[in-house]
């Protein structure tokens, strides 16, 4: 769940992703590890009342959650993939692949195509040929990039939005396109993390 058991207002889990199993996987333990994980994402969705989708099995979460926040459609994209050929390995010897990807519709700015990546040595060489980049201040990790010119570009997001959005780690990439925010990281975050984000950027009711 993702409220307090304690809370009143706990919402009960309904099992909306869609369960993709033979008989007897429900009870193999990657297939329980992705239940604990999924679960919480389920209750939060029924608390926001949300529309969420896709599937679960002991390989793979895969799943689409969208609602209407403050007058911004926000959605999230979640999955967590174990390779089949490993999972009868121990946990620290699987292969597991994950990332989540967060698009917030409406971000008020005068900029239209613009990010914030973290490359890789190589990538940084060619992202910095024919466009502006620098690297972010407080991350010197990530390289903020736009097509202008210039060597200095105000940026389209604040500098408390952009450390509320690098406190969660395994950020990957921050881009801004036509209005549309989308936050992307290396990992299936937890939604007690999610929810906190969505406060630090002010865009809760």
């Amino acid at each position: 769940m993702y409220c307090d058991e304690t809370d009143s207002n706990v919402i009960p889990t309904i099992k909306m992703i869609e369960r993709v199993i033979v008989t007897g996987e429900e009870k193999h333990r990657h297939y329980l590890i992705h239940e604990e994980i999924i679960e919480p994402w389920e209750g939060l969705s029924s608390k926001l009342d949300a529309q969420i989708n896709g599937i679960l099995n002991r390989f793979v979460i895969e799943f689409k959650m969208e609602f209407n926040y403050s007058s911004r459609l926000v959605v999230v994209y979640g999955k967590r993939q174990v390779d089949p050929h490993f999972s009868s390995c121990l946990d620290n010897h699987l292969f597991i692949a994950e990332s989540t990807k967060i698009n917030i519709a409406n971000w008020e700015s005068t900029m239209s195509n613009w990010y914030i990546n973290k490359p890789t040595k190589i990538n940084r060489f060619f992202m910095n040929i024919g466009k502006h980049t620098s690297e972010l201040p407080f991350n010197t990790n990530f390289l903020v990039c736009s097509p202008l010119g210039q060597r200095k570009v105000s940026m389209p997001i604040s500098e408390n939005h952009l450390k509320a959005i690098d406190q969660v780690n395994g950020l990957q990439k921050i881009s801004l396109k036509k209005r549309n925010m989308t936050i992307e990281y290396d990992r299936l975050i937890d939604p007690r993390e999610f929810m906190k984000l969505l406060d630090l950027l002010s865009i809760r009711s």
